[in-house]
């Protein structure tokens, strides 16, 4: 018995034309898939140098509050600096702050690497400071010998502010002798001394976010001020 051919809608397999625009299809999935893996994998990348750089700069900041705690430090104020009924006036302490702009601080305090000298004055080893350079904060190890406390390849100090910031308060003591009206420098008071200090960084690629470290140092030496009438 005859039978017509098979028409095309009985035709097993896909076309020429149907192969191609799956092919398209799979192509565009693939390139969607790829771009999307590559945009996280530069997120992921841009998250770790953020990360990074959060750790590098409050690293630093940490560092520098240490080092800027002992600013005052006196080794002989205990034998020297306290006064004492009949004994003649205490030594002035011969360390202290040396207040330039608000990107640069230098200061000075007794070594404990060192035995303490007994001329009560200041070693040339006894002297430190921070300070901004391009975009590089440095911190001085002795008289004049800065060296780079940041990487500039790791981190960009952008900004470097140090502003000092003091309180005083009474001893609770009264003077045998009451106070005129017009000594400001009486009773004597205890002066509380510390600094405000604020680092900005970013990193060396262009486009980094800018990142701040804020905080309040006190300093440990606290300094009296003013005197009871003689």
């Amino acid at each position: 018995m005859w039978r017509p051919p098979l028409s095309r809608r009985h035709q097993h397999g896909l076309s020429l034309a149907e192969l191609m625009v799956g092919l398209a299809l799979g192509l565009f999935v693939a390139a969607v898939a790829l771009a999307a893996l590559v945009q996280q994998a530069r997120d992921t990348r841009r998250l770790l140098l953020e990360d990074r750089l959060d750790q590098d700069l409050h690293a630093t900041a940490h560092l520098m509050a240490r080092h800027l705690r002992r600013a005052g430090y006196w080794a002989h104020a205990a034998r020297d600096g306290v006064w004492r009924p009949g004994a003649p006036d205490p030594a002035a302490n011969p360390h202290g702050l040396t207040e330039g702009s608000p990107d640069t601080l230098r200061f000075t305090y007794s070594s404990p690497g060192h035995p303490p000298d007994d001329a009560n004055t200041v070693a040339s080893h006894e002297q430190f400071g921070f300070r901004l350079r391009q975009n590089v904060l440095d911190i001085e190890l002795g008289n004049g010998r800065w060296q780079p406390l940041t990487d500039p390849s790791r981190l960009h100090v952008t900004a470097l502010h140090i502003a000092p910031r003091a309180q005083e308060r009474p001893f609770g003591a009264v003077c045998p002798r009451p106070c005129p009206g017009d000594d400001p420098a009486c009773p004597p008071r205890v002066r509380t001394l510390g600094f405000d200090v604020a680092i900005e960084a970013t990193l060396p690629q262009p486009g980094s976010p800018v990142r701040r470290a804020a905080g309040h140092v006190r300093l440990r030496n606290d300094q009296r001020v003013g005197a009871c009438p003689p």
